[in-house]
C-alpha cells in the first residue's frame, strides 16, 4: 500500500531514546536487546555501533568490508550514502528492543517508537562462511495487539460520498504528518478523484503536487 511504502521510508517524526552500543552483544544491559554472538550477529552488532558513530568514513569501510561483492555492485556506496544520511538525521541513534528472529543467515531486531509502533531492522546474509551481508531492510511496523474489528462501515452511496471520506481521513493524517502523497481513486478502471496531500520535500516546505516522482522501486531494501 502507498501508506505503507511512505512510512517504510520516512522515518522522521519519531523519537528514539538513545543508548550505548557497548551493550548490544552482551548481557541487555539498560533493557537493551542481546543481539546474538554469532558471524552475522556480530556483524550487525558492528553496523549498529558505526550508525550511532555517526562516522561516515567509518560506515562506508563497514559497508565495503561486510557487504557482499554482488550486493555492493546492485546498490554502491554512492547511492548508500544519501539514505544514511536520511535515516541519521531522523534517527539519530539505533537501540533494538526485542530480537524478532535469528538464524545463521537472517536477523530481525526492532526499536519502539512512543506513537505505538516500532522500526525494524532484518538483515540477511549469505548461505555460507563468512556469512556477511546481501541486504538489509528497515520498515515501519505496528508494535501494538490489533484492536477487535468493529461493525463494518456500509458502502459509500455515491463515488463523491468515497472521495469526500477518504479525503477528510487522508487530510487529518497529512495534518498529523504520518502521511503524505498522492491518491488516486478509481472504479471499473474510470478515476473519480486525485488528490495530493502534505510535502515532498520537507527542507525546502515543498508540497507533493501530481507531478511528484516517488522512490517506490524496491524502496525497502534501500542497504
Amino acid at each position: 500500500m502507498t501508506l505503507g511504502l511512505r512510512r517504510a521510508f520516512h522515518l522522521t517524526g519519531f523519537l528514539f531514546i538513545a543508548g550505548a552500543a557497548s551493550g548490544l552483544a552482551g548481557n541487555g544491559a539498560g533493557g537493551n536487546a542481546v543481539i546474538p554472538d554469532t558471524p552475522l550477529g556480530r556483524r550487525v552488532a558492528a553496523y549498529v555501533s558505526v550508525f550511532n558513530s555517526g562516522d561516515e568514513t567509518a560506515m562506508i569501510g563497514f559497508w565495503t568490508a561486510n557487504f557482499t561483492a554482488e550486493s555492493l555492485r546492485e546498490r554502491p556506496i554512492e547511492a548508500r550514502l544519501p539514505f544514511y544520511r536520511r535515516m541519521r538525521a531522523d534517527m539519530k541513534t539505533i537501540v533494538p528492543a526485542s530480537v524478532e528472529e535469528s538464524s545463521a543467515t537472517t536477523i530481525a531486531f526492532r526499536m519502539k517508537a512512543p506513537e505505538g509502533e516500532g522500526i525494524q531492522f532484518r538483515f540477511e546474509a549469505e548461505a555460507n562462511p563468512p556469512y556477511r551481508l546481501t541486504s538489509m531492510r528497515v520498515e515501519t511496523v505496528d508494535a501494538a495487539p490489533e484492536k477487535p474489528a468493529g461493525p463494518a462501515e456500509p458502502p459509500k452511496a455515491s463515488d463523491e460520498q468515497a472521495a469526500a471520506a477518504a479525503d477528510e481521513y487522508l487530510r487529518g493524517l497529512a495534518a498529523r504528518d504520518e502521511f503524505s502523497g498522492a491518491v488516486l481513486l478509481a472504479r471499473d478502471n474510470t478515476p473519480f478523484s486525485e488528490k495530493v496531500y502534505g510535502l515532498a520535500n520537507r527542507e525546502f516546505n515543498v508540497p507533493v503536487n501530481i507531478e511528484t516522482r516517488f522512490n517506490l522501486g524496491s524502496i525497502n531494501k534501500i542497504f
